[in-house]
């Protein structure tokens, strides 16, 4: 397996580039580290729907999703950039990040 670099970074405003989704970045898996099954249904499904499977040799990202309580999984070729800078609600970031100068930045903490 041959990871690649990152396009995007812990912190950082994301949006999904079909279905809308808008988030932050809290984790980066620099490939696809779910339960191989689950991975295997989504490619399943774009299947029938004409599209191309997802590639696990790529980078997947958890992002807190803006105004809900989910957590997402997307891969990076699902992902654009958005740059509004409006805060994303969700009321786990301040446990994930700190915003400081209007950007949010890891937070890390020594156990």
């Amino acid at each position: 397996m041959q990871y690649r670099e990152a396009k995007y970074a812990i912190g950082q405003i994301v949006e999904h580039r079909y279905l809308g989704y808008r988030g932050v970045i809290v984790d980066v898996d620099y490939a696809y580290a779910m339960d191989s099954s689950v991975l295997e249904q989504v490619n399943s499904a774009l299947n029938n729907e004409g599209r191309p499977a997802l590639d696990s040799d790529q980078p997947f990202y958890l992002i807190l999703s803006d105004d809900t309580s989910d957590h997402l999984y997307i891969s990076e070729v699902n992902l654009k950039d958005h740059d509004d800078f409006i805060d994303v609600d969700h009321d786990e970031i301040p446990h994930y990040l700190d915003k400081t100068k209007g950007l949010y930045k890891p937070r890390f903490f020594l156990h």
